[in-house]
Order: structure tokens, then sequence, then C-alpha cells
């Protein structure tokens, strides 16, 4: 069996055994976390729409794909009306995108063809279609595993943010692309990073056992070592990778990482 498909039926395994914890934590209110059992046409009819329209705000391309844990926007997503003398990377800054993200969210291939009264989306999920892959350096350099656990439901209540990367303690994590290097300890993610890419994305990386190089660095250099500090001392060592394209908005890694590692 493939690396990852035997780590996917681990996780589900370990997530079915704390489901009374995992699952009932509360999310915003209009979000709806998935249950065991649940068929993407029930949760739909909940909300008081067809399935075709909540699997589009969700990027869901097979309704047959929802899987436990996961969260669900149930609302219409924010919208912004071009107007005369918009551009696109304004708008974008405005509402904490990227010009990139928001593009995608769009399907705007071009951004100089924006046009006044143009009706743009500027929150939700990207459709799987259009969703942005970033070409960067594996972060972790050796044997890993690890599941699109972008999005599950902590315990408390909070959204997962990035991929966890299950690897042996002391396994080199590396810049993914060049840029800055900046430590930023804290109490959640223990030895964790703020990266600040060439590409104007900010990764941010948790639960170092210790740092590497730190400040300008190029991609694929050592910048820490695998860990379990900050609050994953109960779990096995792994890093925490989160990929930030916009001010607060956290993008899902899973398809970057599942194409560089």
């Amino acid at each position: 069996m493939h690396v990852r498909a035997l780590a996917a039926v681990v996780t589900l395994a370990v997530a079915a055994a704390v489901a009374p914890l995992w699952w009932s934590s509360p999310v915003a209110a209009d979000s709806y976390v998935v249950q065991p059992g649940d068929a993407l046409g029930v949760i739909a009819s909940r909300a008081g729409m067809s399935p075709s329209r909540l699997a589009a705000l969700n990027g869901i391309a097979d309704p047959n794909t929802i899987y436990p844990g996961q969260v669900l926007t149930t609302s219409e997503p924010a919208k912004y009306i071009v107007r005369s003398g918009d551009v696109l990377g304004s708008i974008a800054a405005r509402n904490g995108l990227s010009t990139t993200y928001l593009a995608a969210l769009n399907g705007i291939t071009d951004p100089n063809t924006i046009y006044e009264g143009q009706s743009l989306v500027t929150s939700g999920a990207l459709p799987v279609a259009k969703t942005v892959t970033v070409d960067i350096e594996c972060p972790v350099d050796g044997s890993m595993t690890f599941v699109n656990d972008f999005g599950y439901v902590r315990p408390d209540g909070g959204r997962h943010n990035g991929v966890d990367l299950f690897a042996a303690r002391g396994t080199p994590v590396v810049a993914p692309v060049s840029g800055r290097m900046s430590p930023y300890p804290n109490p959640s993610g223990g030895k964790a990073f703020q990266f600040y890419g060439d590409d104007g994305i900010r990764y941010y990386g948790a639960h170092l056992d210790r740092y590497g190089e730190t400040g300008y660095v190029e991609a694929g250099t050592v910048i820490g070592y695998v860990g379990n500090t900050g609050d994953a001392v109960a779990t096995s060592p792994h890093l925490h990778f989160e990929m930030h394209p916009g001010s607060g908005l956290s993008m899902n890694p899973y398809p970057s990482l599942y194409r560089a590692c």
C-alpha cells in the first residue's frame, strides 16, 4: 500500500477513536463539521441550498469524497463589485488576500481584465480545478507520512490551518523556497518559525526539536529539525506546516506538498 494511503487509513482510525471530542467541537455559525455517515445532499438540505451549490462553495469535485471532521462552509461567500479605476491588486489587499488567490477564487487568468460592475468573490474555498499549487521544496528532507488534514476541527474548536508531516525526530526541515527564516517560539507551536518567501507567501512551521539556519537562506537550506515541542508534546514528532498568501489567510498546503514530497 502506498505510504500516503496507509497514513490515511491510520489517521482516520485514530480520528474515529476520538470522535466524541473531535467532532463535537463548536465552529462558526456559517460552518458545519462533517459527522460519520453524513452525505453531502443531507447537509445541503439542512443549509437550505442544493448539493451542487454546497459542493461549489467548498471546492468539492466529487460529492462522495467528504470525510468526518471536514469543515464545510454553509453560507454564501462575501462579494465585491468592481468600481471604476479598481485594480485586482488593490481589491485583494483591501480584503487581506494575495492577488493570485483572489484571481484563483474568481477564475481570472489575466488580472488586467476585470471590468466595472463585475462581481468578485472575496471569501470561500477554492474549487479543486482552480486550487493554487505552488512550486516548493518538500519542507521535510527525509521519510515522512502526511494526509490532507487541512480544515480539521481541533478539540478547542479552532480549525487546523496546515498539514502535519510526521517524521522521525531530528529529520531535517528545509526552506520551501528562498526567503527569510525567522524563529517564532510560542506556547502552542513550541520551537516554531515564520518564513517569508520570495514568492510572496508567508510559511509557518511548528514543533521543531531545534532550529537550523536563520536569516536569508536559499531553498533547501536546513532551517530546523522535526520534533514535538509546544502543545504537540503528547504526539509523535511532526512538522506542522502552513502557507499564508494573504494577510490572515491560510491556504491549503496539501496540493503543493503532494507534488513536492
